[in-house]
């Protein structure tokens, strides 16, 4: 498979340039755009992690939201590429399966601790149950959202580190002509009951105000 159209042909020139700069092997072939009603269509965390601001490396393919087709210019698409990529390669490190396994683990040792602690020591009573089970949901809920916390913290890393490669200034100016082209799915984004949408990935205006605040505290 092969770029058939002009535009295609400069996304898989980039996507190579940044791949040796960054030193990931991976070698883009051509161009996916996919739709980000799909997406929706295939459940939340999906959608989460699937969204318009990030473009996808899958086999020799670079998948990009149909709904920046045409919108962006070539350096603007090196920037967000390289925001990509460099997220890409900061979750495929050892230290990611080990924060994983330790998140999986935590909340089955914390219930076994509850268990021992209520079968040994508290009354059975209605009020001792209605406790053991609101103290079981948080410590299943707790490691879930550490962990998601963390896989946020490293999207904006990954962002800061990206700058360093093409430029601070010019990944600004791309993130904010995305947040201004109001997308449906980074529109939505930005909804959700407490903010939960953005527990596991930044908004653009999230990945924006990091930015900055990265500027001024340099």
């Amino acid at each position: 498979m092969t770029p058939s159209i002009p535009e295609d042909e400069k996304l898989v020139e980039i996507a190579n340039e940044l791949c040796r700069e960054l030193r990931i092997k991976f070698q883009p072939k051509a161009v996916s755009w996919w739709d980000s009603k799909l997406v929706h269509a295939m459940g939340y965390i999906f959608t989460l992690m699937h969204m318009s601001d990030y473009c996808f490396f899958n086999h020799d393919t670079v998948m990009i939201a149909k709904a920046l087709r045409g919108k962006l210019e070539p350096e603007e698409w090196k920037t967000l590429m390289a925001a990509s990529l460099t997220l890409r390669k900061k979750t495929r490190t050892k230290q990611l399966p080990v924060y994983m396994s330790t998140t999986i683990l935590l909340p089955v040792f914390l219930i076994t601790l509850i268990g021992f602690v209520f079968v040994k020591y508290v009354p059975i009573s209605i009020i001792s149950i209605s406790l053991l089970l609101i103290l079981v949901f948080a410590a299943t809920l707790f490691p879930m959202w550490r962990f998601q916390r963390y896989y946020k913290k490293l999207w904006l890393i990954a962002d800061e580190q990206a700058a360093e490669l093409v430029g601070r200034e010019a990944l600004l100016h791309t993130l904010r002509k995305i947040d201004g082209l109001g997308l449906r799915d980074l529109e939505w984004l930005k909804g959700g009951v407490f903010g939960d949408r953005r527990w596991t990935r930044p908004s653009v205006p999230e990945r924006i105000e990091n930015l900055l605040a990265s500027t001024q505290a340099a």
